[in-house]
């Protein structure tokens, strides 16, 4: 049975990325992209890797899936065209289709030739991992190597998400953004109820990162989550004034990151923790980075709201 779940999975990836590419109509592709988001956290999680599973679900399928349903929405409402079968295209766009195709092409042969040429003793990081897990300040071996062995990548995937960010807010600015429509909402009662539990069920995935799955990245779209399904209303000055500093608790994220990037050039580089103080330097981080990716994920919902109701909210508020 695990070898035909196996295979119907490879088939179900296969066919919604074939079908994918050649999807013409936008909303149809949104879904499909959200069905293969699904598919691919089941592929994770039967290939061991727990936390990529719960990443791909929480921010692959769920927070993407909802920013790109959002803005086929916000398009709508502006009477966007939305592609269709009667797309002219013109000759500068074959050539870069045919070119994207052989790029495609020549890097699949590549890959192809690199499992061929693979060394007869292969290379295991795991051990390496494992022998220097004592010293990384964390006793779950994804974490130690996300924020402790290659630190790097993990800082620039955050910068990346505050560039984005920056080119939203190049657009609209914090004054324009307003809470989502009520259709967006809970009602009072269950919000009540639902958002604390998220808070603290991001919470718990945050602390659980340091020894089981779990992280700041997961629990960032549990907090999204919780700031997406609030039924507070921007009517109040505290609620104005937190959302316009919303950008300074996200750029924040990355200052804290850098800091105590720099703090480890004391221990010999950047982003070298000192083994007595790593695993506070990391759980550091990772609560910054949550609070800070969070409120980013809401931010870029927020910006999808159309003008025109933000300006009524907007008026509304200050009567």
């Amino acid at each position: 049975m695990t070898l035909v779940f196996d295979s119907l999975l490879c088939i179900g990836l296969g066919g919604i990325g074939l079908r994918l590419l050649f999807c013409r109509e936008s909303f149809d592709a949104i879904v499909l992209f959200i069905g293969l988001g699904l598919l691919l956290t089941l592929a994770w999680a039967r290939l061991s890797a727990p936390d990529i599973a719960l990443a791909e679900a929480a921010i692959g399928s769920g927070v993407s899936g909802v920013l790109l349903l959002e803005a086929y929405q916000s398009l709508r409402r502006n009477n966007v065209q939305l592609g269709g079968a009667a797309t002219v295209v013109s000759g500068l766009a074959r050539a870069a289709v045919l070119l994207a195709v052989l790029a495609a092409t020549v890097l699949f042969l590549l890959l192809s030739w690199g499992v061929f040429v693979l060394p007869e003793r292969p290379i295991v990081l795991a051990e390496a991992v494992s022998e220097n897990l004592p010293d990384s300040g964390v006793a779950h071996p994804v974490t130690a190597v996300l924020l402790n062995f290659r630190g790097y990548d993990t800082l620039l995937e955050v910068a990346v998400v505050i560039i984005a960010l920056v080119a939203v807010l190049a657009v609209r600015s914090t004054r324009q953004l307003q809470y989502p429509p009520p259709s967006m909402r809970l009602s009072r009662g269950v919000s009540v109820v639902v958002v604390p539990s998220l808070v603290l069920l991001a919470f718990y995935i945050l602390w659980a990162g340091a020894s089981q799955p779990g992280g700041a990245f997961q629990a960032a779209a549990l907090v999204a989550a919780a700031i997406l399904l609030s039924d507070f209303k921007l009517q109040n000055n505290w609620a104005r004034r937190l959302w316009q500093g919303a950008p300074s608790l996200v750029v924040s994220g990355l200052g804290v990151f850098l800091l105590v990037a720099l703090f480890g050039v004391n221990w010999g580089a950047v982003l070298s923790f000192p083994p007595a103080h790593a695993g506070s330097l990391i759980l550091l981080i990772e609560l910054f980075l949550m609070m800070a990716l969070g409120v980013a994920l809401a931010l870029f919902v927020f910006a999808l709201v159309p003008a025109p109701i933000a300006e009524n909210s907007e008026e509304t508020s200050h009567e």
